[in-house]
């Protein structure tokens, strides 16, 4: 799981969102330990070069550079802790084991601990939900971990066969997001592996074929709280209406 530019662009906006334009210090809940892929030069027009100056460099930087094939001026790999602090976030990272060493031991394939219901401000998923086989309660988790009036920002593939347990349709955002309390304000595909191509429009409900390897991108916030129920796909949900009248 990584944080790349595409995702970071996003987020930021979100950031600005969540701390109201102010001083205030975001909570975020990140589902698992993103490694911050996103170049010195990106990151210092973000955050100007005296900030990037300060951050913390990856002990395994060397590996990290090598799996992600990150080239000479990419420069260095940073602490991913040191980024979104200096984004104005106070990142806690959830993890299946402490692969980083700084994670919290959670797994989302089982039910969400009480004391993490509504506790942040912004939760984030960089490509974990894939990976969970007992995806709806992962999603379930992944949404009661937001507060009310508080973000998701949440990335999956939409056609990269094998990469995890699941691809997921863009439909499975629209209906579980809208149908329990939030309000979707970001839906696009992107490539995986060329981020030039910048953000692709999909539909939310209406069938398409995609090109290969695409993931997706959605950004909701929590407009209101509410018990999270399973949702019906909206295509069916007239059955629903008729049946209640």
């Amino acid at each position: 799981m990584a944080i790349n530019f595409i995702y970071l662009q996003i987020l930021k906006q979100v950031i600005d969102l969540a701390r109201n334009g102010g001083d205030k210090i975001a909570k975020a809940g990140c589902l698992s330990y993103p490694d911050m892929v996103v170049g010195k030069l990106d990151l210092e027009r973000f955050l100007g070069a005296p900030a990037v100056a300060g951050f913390a460099v990856r002990p395994d930087e060397a590996e990290l550079r090598k799996h992600y094939n990150l080239v000479d001026t990419f420069g260095p790999v940073y602490a991913t802790e040191s980024v979104l602090s200096a984004f104005g976030l106070d990142p806690v990272f959830y993890d299946i084991a402490r692969l980083r060493g700084v994670e919290e031991i959670l797994d989302l394939n089982n039910p969400l601990p009480a004391e993490l219901r509504g506790m942040f401000d912004i939760v984030l998923d960089t490509g974990t939900l894939e990976h969970c086989f007992n995806v709806g309660n992962a999603w379930q988790s992944m949404c009661a971990m937001v507060r009310e009036g508080g973000w998701l920002v949440t990335t999956a593939p939409l056609s990269m066969c094998n990469h995890g347990f699941w691809n997921f349709s863009p439909t499975a955002y629209y209906d579980f997001l809208s149908q329990n309390g939030f309000k979707i304000k970001f839906l696009k595909a992107y490539h995986a592996f060329d981020q030039t191509k910048g953000f692709i429009d999909i539909s939310p409900v209406d069938r398409f074929t995609p090109e290969p390897e695409l993931m997706q991108l959605c950004v909701a916030r929590r407009d209101r709280l509410q018990e999270l129920v399973w949702p019906v796909q909206s295509k069916y949900r007239h059955f629903l209406e008729q049946t209640a009248t």
